[in-house]
């Protein structure tokens, strides 16, 4: 697929939120990600599988997420993005609030990014060497055979009335909680080597 040029700069990329800084800013999903965050680890041959990577690429990598912080998916994945920049010093991440980012968010959906997080991997050159949305792909089946098993969301997602809103906001978090624990006992890795795969 081809892509823009999108509008971030090297400047809009270092006045986004480092990690810590994220998740001190977020309302959902905090405590879940930086638990995921502490649990995270990586693999010996991953993390040299990525430094070379980046020497590959002039020596370094940066890598920005475009997310907000109700979205479950990057409560599951962005934990083990941050803990790779933090162990592998040539990666560098930063994450832009998509709301903050509208032009970004529009640049994003026209090449049919659609669905966050996406995230964007750029050489020492500032190349964007492609992109990554949302999930690992087996990822896919998963969310919607639990979602199948969910009868009552098609109905609420219907609803305007405030006590079904939250229950479907219930029924989300119930899968971000199951969704945490895919990502710990496998799905990490998956979205590491399609990561690593965009950057070969």
């Amino acid at each position: 697929m081809a892509i823009s040029i999108l509008p971030l700069t090297p400047e809009i990329f270092e006045s986004a939120l480092a990690w810590g800084s994220y998740l001190s800013s977020m309302n959902e999903h905090r405590e879940i990600s930086n638990t995921l965050y502490e649990d995270a680890r990586i693999e010996p041959q991953m993390k040299r599988r990525f430094a070379e990577l980046a020497e590959s690429h002039g020596g370094e990598l940066s890598i920005s997420a475009l997310t907000e912080d109700w979205c479950g998916d990057s409560a599951v994945t962005l934990p083990i993005v941050a803990r790779l920049a933090e162990e592998i010093p040539e990666i560098r991440f930063r994450v832009l609030i998509g709301k903050r980012f509208p032009e970004l968010q529009s640049a994003y959906k026209e090449d049919g990014f659609e669905s966050i997080p996406v995230l964007s991997l750029f050489d020492s050159s500032w190349r964007e060497l492609g992109r990554w949305m949302e999930r690992p792909k087996s990822a896919n089946e998963r969310v919607k055979a639990w979602i199948t098993g969910q009868p009552r969301i098609a109905q609420l997602r219907r609803s305007e009335d405030p006590e079904e809103i939250r229950e479907l906001k219930a029924i989300f978090a119930g899968l971000v909680e199951e969704m945490a624990d895919w990502y710990r006992n496998g799905l990490w890795e998956e979205v590491l080597e399609e990561i690593a795969v965009i950057l070969e």
